[in-house]
């Protein structure tokens, strides 16, 4: 049912899964939380020493054995969470870094402070070579929701917002009332789960899936949820977000 971009569960290749035990949960999670197909995206930050392509693809072999083993209707394939700056931009022009599921979609992570300028640039060198940028996590970065008129200006030049499910569930009414106002105004195509273990940061999409849709509409977490991301890992075109439909956003 649930395609999600955006996890963490490979051991040992950045701060998620520590250990093929918890790797192994979170798979079984995973399953129980409808999810079809995952991408598994490791961190990939220039300079990060415990980076290794060939520890990641070992690993990911691994977790396709362990899968068939354990018999879960489980589907994963590779792509890298990927710190933006001027150095990646090149790794990922040089193949250095995985984009998801092999496609023309790559998932950003963005710095805690950047000029507009500087992340202008980026995204245009990113687009100019056939990349569909997709910022992981936005409603975290209090300095872009801060610019609206960048945050529209980047939906306008294509690049796709994701957001956490564990913020759409979020008990600090800060981060809900932005996850609110993101929604209702058209500014997310995609809900992933960035689990990174099985307790604390766990998967959640089920949960937040619910309460999108009794909230938003089953439309649009239809569109959120499943559409949207299953369309990124078949490289096919993503719209415009749509926006909350009237009349149900406020429901509790």
């Amino acid at each position: 049912m649930f395609v999600d971009i955006h996890s963490h569960a490979l051991p040992g290749v950045d701060d998620g899964s520590k250990q093929w035990k918890m790797t192994l949960e979170m798979f079984k999670q995973a399953v129980e939380q409808d999810i079809t197909h995952m991408v598994l995206t490791p961190h990939y930050i220039e300079g990060d020493r415990d980076y290794c392509l060939d520890t990641v693809m070992s690993a990911y072999e691994r977790s396709k054995q362990l899968i068939q083993e354990q018999g879960l209707d489980l589907n994963v394939s590779l792509g890298n969470e990927v710190f933006i700056d001027e150095k990646n931009v090149t790794r990922l022009k040089n193949k250095e870094c995985m984009t998801l599921n092999g496609t023309s979609y790559v998932l950003l992570e963005l710095p805690a402070h950047i000029s507009t300028s500087a992340l202008e640039g980026l995204i245009y060198d990113l687009q100019l070579e056939g990349y569909q940028p997709v910022f992981a996590h936005v409603e975290r970065y209090d300095w872009l929701y801060r610019r609206p008129i960048l945050f529209k200006e980047l939906l306008n030049h294509g690049v796709l917002m994701q957001i956490n499910a564990t913020s759409v569930l979020s008990s600090d009414w800060r981060m809900r009332r932005r996850v609110k106002h993101l929604i209702q105004e058209g500014m997310v195509h995609i809900v992933a789960s960035d689990a990174h273990d099985d307790v604390k940061r766990r998967f959640r999409l089920k949960e937040a899936y619910e309460k999108v849709g009794r909230k938003y509409g089953w439309k649009l977490a239809n569109c959120l949820f499943i559409e949207n991301p299953l369309r990124v890992i078949r490289d096919k075109y993503v719209g415009v977000p749509e926006k909350a439909q009237e009349g149900i956003w406020w429901r509790r």
